[in-house]
Parts: structure tokens; C-alpha cells; sequence
């Protein structure tokens, strides 16, 4: 984003900066029954194609994401954006997921 003096013809750029922003967590219930935290970048493929999914219509009948977890396995994994579960399609396991503002 830029910023033009009308006067001199002077361009700057500029960013906006945004105090207190809210914003989604992606969690899923462990194990112990504990909600943790997903991998950062996983929370922003989730939320790009949660949004997607939201604001597409037509690909409404779609409900489900496919993934990789960064750095930690191989396994292939689903979420249903219907249902909010994940399912580890290698070995079936499925987990309980939620998104939620800060």
C-alpha cells in the first residue's frame, strides 16, 4: 500500500497496523482430553480453506479438507468442516476439532 503528498508527488509506502486483532486458534482434543493447539502454519491452510468453504457456495457439497501434518508425520488427514473431525486416514483415528477466537 502506498502514499502519494499531492503536493510534491511524494510516494510512501505504508502498512496498516491493527492493535488488539482477534483472531482463530485451530485446537483439537488429545488423548487426555486436553484441547491443544495445531502447527501455526496448519492454522493458516485451515482457516485459507475454512473460509473457502464458508464463502464458496458452490462448493458447498465439498466439506472436507485434506492434509499433511508439517515436520511430525507422513500420515494423510481429513476435516470435515461439517462435523469438525479429523480423521487419520492411515490409521482411522478420528479427533475432535474446534476453531475459536482470541
Amino acid at each position: 500500500m502506498t502514499q502519494k503528498n499531492l503536493a510534491t508527488g511524494y510516494i510512501r509506502k505504508i502498512k496498516v497496523v491493527e492493535k488488539n486483532r482477534k483472531y482463530y486458534i485451530w485446537q483439537f482434543l488429545n488423548e487426555y482430553n486436553q484441547w491443544v493447539n495445531l502447527n501455526s502454519t496448519l492454522e493458516q491452510d485451515l482457516e485459507r480453506e475454512y473460509f473457502n468453504y464458508i464463502f464458496d457456495r458452490s462448493n458447498r457439497s465439498n466439506s472436507e479438507f485434506f492434509y499433511r501434518l508439517p515436520f511430525l508425520n507422513q500420515n494423510l488427514y481429513s476435516l470435515d468442516f461439517n462435523t469438525f473431525i479429523q480423521t487419520n486416514l492411515n490409521t482411522g483415528v478420528t479427533r475432535k476439532i474446534k476453531r475459536i477466537l482470541t
